[in-house]
């Protein structure tokens, strides 16, 4: 539990210059939310972290913690006063005429992954890599960034931007900015902290995914783009493979 407090700690002082910036030139309505994000971003390392049990302590990724995500974002929606999965965006479908917006993002974001597996470390090609990849990641996460973070956030600054046919605001840039510091630093069990990922590799298509959230109102376009992305890396590792 200590290594969640404080890998949050750390991503919530990454972030924390763009949040006084946008406590500074927004309309704060729901401030108190902000401490909810946070209480929510410590429960997510944590589910994250936890120690593997039974049959998924013989996998190889972390199906049990993208499980966690799932659930309580799922009993967040369902049981908590004032919030629902549709305002989540998970119980939403996508709204009509979205089609053009989910292929323009697509077109936009798909080449910084692809760039990530030529100039990265190759992700290893096997059917548990496979199917992890195209399925839960981008459930859990586009559910627990897209879904909670940046529709309360939202809640806090409001969407006084108008991009493209999408109400925005500085829920989808801080979300996005949540989701790169998740994915670059990294505390080990010896409580070091490690600096990963190009983050610009990971803002770009994170701030894509978030207009897109609010252009389709439903997180469900941004799962799909999500998992597509993911399993780049082990489909080009296979088709490198048999080229050879």
């Amino acid at each position: 539990m200590l290594r969640a407090f404080l890998i949050s700690f750390v991503e919530l002082a990454a972030v924390s210059p763009f949040v006084l910036l946008a406590l500074r030139t927004s309309s704060i309505r729901k401030r108190g939310l902000l401490l909810v994000v946070a209480g929510l971003l410590v429960l997510e390392e944590a589910c994250l972290l936890a120690p593997h049990l039974g049959f998924f302590a013989s996998l190889q990724w972390n199906w049990q913690g993208k499980l966690l995500e799932i659930l309580w974002t799922l009993l967040l929606g369902t049981l908590a006063p004032g919030v629902s999965l549709s305002q989540f965006g998970i119980a939403a479908r996508p709204a009509k005429g979205s089609w053009r917006a989910i292929l323009l993002v697509t077109v936009i974001a798909l080449p910084f992954p692809i760039y990530a597996f030529v100039v990265g470390p190759r992700t290893p090609f096997d059917r548990e890599t496979l199917l992890f990849e195209l399925t839960i990641p981008g459930i859990a996460e586009e559910s627990v960034f897209r879904g909670v973070f940046q529709s309360l956030l939202n809640e806090v600054f409001g969407k006084p931007w108008r991009i493209s046919k999408a109400s925005v605001g500085w829920g989808v840039v801080l979300t996005a900015l949540l989701f790169v510091a998740g994915h670059v630093f990294y505390v080990d069990r010896h409580f070091i902290i490690h600096f990963g990922q190009q983050p610009l590799l990971i803002l770009i298509p994170a701030l894509l995914a978030g207009w897109l959230r609010e252009r389709c109102e439903s997180v469900w376009p941004g799962v799909v783009l999500h998992n597509l992305a993911n399993s780049i890396g082990p489909v080009g590792s296979w088709l490198l493979a048999a080229l050879r």
